[in-house]
């Protein structure tokens, strides 16, 4: 990050715009994942339906504390637990890009005022 500190914050950008797009252009987003994946249209447009009515796609990524916790939590054997437990997060997971966008504007710019109550539910539940 320290050879190139913008490009976190444009990946997020990036994703985010994504996520818009998706739920914004159903044709698109069905199109987009058959060009990777062969299968019948009406059953990718199924999944994309599922995937709509529940909001699969984060519109504000913050790291949230319980998915943190439930990782820690629930380690794949005991070993990697104890590794797990005694590494300290705190040290890659950092959400300030984040609150910075938040604090910008841009995902209320992006995703309209609405995405105002997303932001403060999720920043209270952020990994800090």
């Amino acid at each position: 990050m320290t050879a190139n500190p913008k490009l976190a914050e444009a990946l997020i950008k990036a994703h985010a715009e994504a996520i818009k797009r998706f739920y914004d252009d159903k044709a698109f987003a069905v199109k987009a994942y058959l060009v990777w994946d062969k299968q019948d249209q009406s059953d990718i447009e199924r999944v994309y339906d599922h995937y709509a009515k529940v909001n699969t796609y984060e519109r504000v990524p913050y790291i949230l504390t319980p998915a943190v916790e439930y990782i820690l939590n629930h380690p794949s054997d005991a070993q990697v637990g104890a590794q797990m437990k005694a590494f300290n997060f705190r040290s890659v997971i950092d959400n300030t890009i984040v609150d910075r966008l938040v604090k910008d504007g841009f995902f209320e710019q992006l995703f309209g005022a609405g995405i105002k109550t997303e932001e403060e539910r999720k920043a209270k539940l952020a990994y800090r």
